[in-house]
């Protein structure tokens, strides 16, 4: 739930009219936001992340409205290969990650930041609304 306050807290300042120098508002969120999981309990996690999504939507209304020219993506990857295992669980988090990895397709950094780089690149008047990125085969 964290992660749906950061976005309140840093996207709503562009609905409410603030300044920014910046064309683009890109929010990454993941692809469990966009459907319910067989994995066990997971569905608290899919449910803050759909969340992100909703209010990423929200918020490009929002500056539809305004007239603003302020372009909003929501990214949503699949599995990647990250440190965030060993940030989550420094204990078993390294381990748990091999095991995922070992046994699921994966996406590597690289592979989200050449999505961010393609949506930086449009042109002014093209909306890349959304972008769900998942490596071939995933399963989940």
């Amino acid at each position: 739930m964290a992660g749906v306050i950061v976005v309140l807290t840093t996207l709503h300042p562009l609905s409410a009219g603030v300044s920014t120098n910046s064309p683009n508002s890109l929010v990454t969120t993941r692809v469990a936001g966009h459907f319910y999981s067989d994995f066990p309990s997971i569905h608290f996690y899919s449910g803050s992340k759909h969340a992100v999504t909703v209010l990423t939507e929200g918020l490009r209304r929002e500056l539809v409205a305004l007239n603003s020219h302020i372009r909003v993506t929501s990214i949503s990857p699949g599995v990647v290969d990250t440190e965030i295992f060993e940030v989550i669980d420094p204990m078993n988090g390294k381990e748990r990650k091999e095991q995922l990895l070992q046994n699921n397709p994966f996406l590597n950094s690289k592979d989200i930041s050449d999505a961010v780089l393609y949506t930086l690149g449009t042109p002014p008047h093209v909306q890349v609304h959304e972008i769900i990125i998942r490596p071939v085969g995933e399963k989940f």
